[in-house]
C-alpha cells in the first residue's frame, strides 16, 4: 500500500512540474497574441471630483470665481449649470490664481474656455493639464441675477 501512495504522489508531482513548465515557457498562449499579461497593463484612468462651487450673480454682466488644486496631471472637466435657461453663462479655467481684474485685462493663462450662447449646462475640458492650482471663472451675460453650481473633475 505504501508503494501505491508514493507512486500516486510522484505522478501528481510530475504533472505539477509539467504544468508549471508549460506556463513558464508559453507565456503568449491563451489568445492574447502579444504576450502581455494583465499585470503589465497600465492602470485604468480614474475620474474623480476635485472641486464643487455654488455661485450667485447679481447683475446683467457679473462674474463669479472659485479656485481649486489638482495633485496629478490629467484631463480636467468643468460643468456649470444655472437656474434660468434664458440667461447665458460662460465659463473658463485658468492656471494659478486669476483675479477679476486680471481676467478683465486678459492677463490670465487660459487652460480652456466655453462661450456658447446656447449650451446649458456649460462644459469645458482640457487634456494633459498639469498638476497645480487653477481658477474657474463664471461669466453671467444674462438679463437677470443668476445662481448655479459648478463641478470640476480630473481623470488621471
Amino acid at each position: 500500500m505504501r508503494n501505491r501512495e508514493i507512486r500516486h504522489f510522484l505522478r501528481r508531482a510530475v504533472a505539477a512540474v509539467f504544468l508549471v513548465a508549460g506556463t513558464v515557457t508559453l507565456p503568449g498562449c491563451g489568445g492574447g497574441g502579444g504576450g502581455t499579461s494583465p499585470s503589465t497593463l497600465p492602470p485604468a484612468p480614474v475620474r474623480r471630483q476635485v472641486a464643487s462651487f455654488n455661485f450667485l450673480t447679481k447683475e446683467t454682466f457679473d462674474l463669479a470665481r472659485g479656485e481649486f488644486t489638482t495633485s496629478a496631471a490629467g484631463t480636467l472637466e468643468a460643468t456649470c449649470d444655472w437656474t434660468f435657461a434664458v440667461n447665458d453663462i460662460d465659463i473658463g479655467v485658468y492656471r494659478n490664481s486669476c483675479s477679476f481684474t486680471q481676467f478683465l485685462a486678459q492677463g490670465c493663462t487660459v487652460v480652456t474656455e466655453s462661450v456658447s450662447t446656447t449650451a446649458k449646462p456649460e462644459r469645458v475640458s482640457a487634456s494633459n493639464a498639469p498638476a497645480g492650482s487653477y481658477t474657474l471663472i463664471i461669466s453671467s451675460i444674462g438679463n437677470t441675477a443668476e445662481s448655479g453650481t459648478c463641478q470640476i473633475f480630473l481623470t488621471s
